[in-house]
């Protein structure tokens, strides 16, 4: 079981894993990304709230 196994299913886990510390700098990447668009750019926007979520909801 990895360590996001582990946390995903609340147990403890060792946050300086790895893949757990690669994952965090991608995320804050993509919310710097998100922070310096124009508010009007919907489309990348969308596009990275995709890439930072997974998917989102009609509306969103």
């Amino acid at each position: 079981m990895t360590e996001r196994d582990k946390m995903l299913r609340g147990e403890l886990y060792d946050a300086r894993d790895p893949a757990l510390v690669a994952a965090r700098l991608a995320a804050r990447r993509l919310t710097r990304q998100l922070d310096l668009l124009d508010p009007g750019d919907v489309t990348d926007r969308d596009r990275l709230l995709r890439e930072l979520l997974g998917d989102i909801g009609a509306g969103s």
